[in-house]
């Protein structure tokens, strides 16, 4: 027998088999083939349903912020309802929960820091709108009024932001600098600043104000230790 018998051979009993396993396995093989275009069809359908609340949810998102100019407390409104809403995608509900936030900010410094911690949860939205309430954050938390027995627990908080963002890390880090300067912690903060200033991963204009601040905490009268 020929080598070239022996391969047309081993290709029909393949082929053979082939065609058994189908004939003996034939209700199977159409169900799970039923279940496929149906598996296809409803996940073509959730994106396109998707695809249909992002349009409609950043357009009622525009149409708020252009109307912030002329009429901000219904703008107000509109962006708190498009916050709340279940149906709204995550990256809208996070640019809706940062305006919103930063509407309130003002009088209700309480309820935007509340707003904040929801938003830096949010673990399917892109990566800058996840990162920047943790700024924000951190922002808010160091101007609100803090009772003595509250500082070891913010203190907690900028710590924990910082070593958990990506994108502000160091940005963070100037907030928490800022906060130890507020409560006359003029070692730890010229720690920090020297950090962020030293790190060749800072941005210029963050470096510049680091180094300016170092300056500011010699001139308030603290004399760091000789390297």
């Amino acid at each position: 027998m020929t080598e070239l018998n022996k391969t047309n051979i081993f290709i029909h009993n393949i082929t053979n088999k082939i065609q058994q396993f189908f004939l003996q396995n034939r209700k199977k093989i159409t169900v799970l083939f039923i279940l496929l275009i149906i598996f296809i069809t409803i996940f073509f359908g959730y994106l396109q349903y998707q695809n249909s609340l992002s349009k409609k949810f950043s357009a009622l998102l525009h149409q708020a912020i252009v109307l912030q100019e002329t009429k901000p407390l219904e703008a107000k409104q509109k962006i708190i309802d498009i916050y709340k809403n279940t149906k709204t995608p995550h990256n809208i509900k996070q640019i809706a929960g940062l305006r919103y936030a930063s509407a309130i900010i003002d009088t209700q410094k309480k309820e935007a820091i509340e707003i904040y911690q929801q938003l830096i949860k949010c673990s399917s939205c892109d990566l800058y709108l996840k990162e920047l309430p943790k700024l924000l954050l951190a922002k808010t938390l160091i101007s609100q009024d803090i009772s003595p027995e509250n500082i070891k627990n913010i203190n907690t908080q900028l710590q924990n932001l910082e070593s958990n963002s990506k994108l502000f890390r160091y940005h963070i880090a100037e907030q928490r600098g800022y906060f130890a300067i507020t409560q006359n912690n003029l070692a730890e903060a010229y720690q920090i600043f020297e950090s962020i200033a030293k790190n060749p991963d800072t941005e210029k204009n963050l470096k510049n104000r680091a180094e300016n601040l170092l300056s500011f905490i010699i001139n308030k009268g603290y004399q760091p230790k000789s390297s």
